[in-house]
């Protein structure tokens, strides 16, 4: 009842009304099993410098000086969602991510937001204070339209629909 209940709100006649930040993200804020139930909530709306720390703590690493944080500005960007799951075991990844971008029903996906996403993919690709070899990171972006401007990334030959880039780990 409740995806049914969701997908009436994301493509029905509601949909129009409504708004990622003040609907849509709350609601995936407490449903973080639409994404896997092995996920839990980590930031909601909060900076990368947040989202490092929160990561470095689940995954017992020191904590970085919030001053040397503070120097990197690519740090400022705020993703709407990250979600986190840890396996206990010592196979590689143990560490699975989810960053999640929410775009309202009536935003259909173009370059602008395509760019946004693979933006935040290169902040976690990039930064010296993410480790690499033990986390595995899936970026999501999501509305109910996408443009024909990338259309032709979101259906690449030898790929399921929508998976525009792919990376070691990511």
């Amino acid at each position: 009842q409740f995806l049914d209940h969701l997908h009436n709100i994301v493509y029905g006649d509601e949909s129009k009304h409504i708004k990622e930040r003040a609907h849509l993200h709350k609601i995936l804020e407490k449903h973080p099993w639409i994404f896997g139930d092995q996920y839990h909530l980590s930031t909601s709306d909060k900076s990368f410098r947040t989202v490092i720390q929160k990561h470095r703590a689940s995954a017992e690493l020191p904590l970085i000086n919030e001053e040397d944080l503070a120097k990197i500005t690519e740090y400022n960007k705020i993703p709407d969602l990250c979600f986190i799951s840890k396996r206990d075991y010592p196979i590689n990844p143990k560490h699975h991510n989810l960053l999640v971008e929410i775009k309202a029903p009536k935003v259909p996906l173009k370059q602008k937001e395509l760019g946004q996403i693979k933006g935040y993919g290169n902040i976690i690709l990039k930064s010296p204070d993410l480790p690499k070899e033990s986390n595995h990171w899936d970026l999501f972006l999501i509305s109910s339209d996408i443009g024909d401007d990338i259309e032709m990334e979101v259906n690449q030959k030898d790929r399921p629909r929508g998976l525009v880039n792919e990376q070691p780990n990511m």
